[in-house]
């Protein structure tokens, strides 16, 4: 992946679309809540930025597979199958976040997870208010440039987090060597006298 040019939108031109990919990603997040054991570090409900797909991914949903997903460019809910192509997408413009969870429900059920007894669990975070949150319906019109935008910073900073773990990686296996030939020579040394 090349970096992706930012800075074509301006950053307050941003509020909107960014609200609205916030208010939508709680949906992706339902997919961790409701399918996946709690991890201690409450990264259940967490997604991360696939780049072929341009979207936000969240983890494998035991049973089914799929993993639930978000398209940033143009506000669209994916189910994503284990080879990386989409099983199943819903645009969200002109629909409501619960339009998004009954679609999510369908779908993984579909897909063979087994739905919590009360249907999907909703976060209980408190994130910034938007219609969205009321019932209010998601709306793209105006938005393509602003979340293009957002897609790209989202973009740049996975490349960013993964070269730079990447590094870390290798820097980890570098240092590991050196431990274990510092190992030996004492070995070695320790041998001779």
């Amino acid at each position: 992946m090349t970096w992706k040019r930012v800075g074509a939108v301006a950053p307050d031109t941003l509020v909107e679309a960014r609200l609205q990919l916030h208010h939508a990603s709680q949906v992706v997040a339902a997919a961790g809540l409701s399918f996946l054991e709690p991890r201690p570090d409450d990264s259940h409900p967490s997604f991360g930025w696939v780049d072929g797909l341009g979207a936000l991914v969240g983890h494998a949903i035991p049973r089914a597979a799929v993993r639930a997903g978000l398209r940033c460019a143009d506000l669209t809910l994916l189910l994503v199958e284990p080879s990386g192509g989409v099983r199943s997408e819903l645009g969200l413009h002109g629909r409501t976040p619960d339009d998004g969870y009954a679609w999510l429900a369908a779908q993984t059920a579909d897909a063979g997870a087994r739905l919590p007894p009360d249907g999907l669990i909703r976060s209980s975070y408190e994130i910034p208010d938007h219609p969205a949150a009321r019932g209010g319906r998601f709306s793209t019109a105006g938005l393509g440039s602003s979340l293009d935008e957002l897609a790209r910073w989202f973009a740049n900073a996975h490349h960013a987090l993964a070269k730079r773990a990447a590094l870390a990686n290798a820097h980890h296996a570098l240092a590991k060597r050196a431990a274990l030939a510092n190992a030996h020579h004492a070995l070695a040394k320790r041998a001779a006298l």
